[in-house]
């Protein structure tokens, strides 16, 4: 089995300043790094009492399928008042 791997250029990291806003935007990607982002976030908001306004934006076919982390960030947005999670699902009757 061969396995490529590569250095992202770009990293993956909070802004410095904790009130900064995130708007994240999942359209048919990863919810993973997404995620981390937002539970990252969370917690420093926990520490540092500085709520930072966090939106993500999450668009896949089925909502039962695709969105293996629902669970998660549902209990996220309930508890964190700055947590915003919307979801579109195209193929969900």
């Amino acid at each position: 089995v061969r396995l490529y791997a590569r250095k992202g250029r770009i990293p993956l990291a909070l802004p410095k300043s904790h009130s900064t806003p995130l708007i994240l935007i999942g359209a048919g990607t990863g919810l993973a790094p997404l995620r981390s982002l937002i539970q990252a976030r969370a917690m420093r908001s926990a520490q540092s009492g500085v709520p930072g306004a966090v939106h993500l934006f999450y668009g896949a076919q089925k909502s039962d399928v695709d969105f293996l982390y629902g669970e998660d960030l549902s209990q996220l947005a309930a508890t964190c008042a700055h947590v915003h999670v919307h979801t579109v699902f195209s193929r969900d009757t």
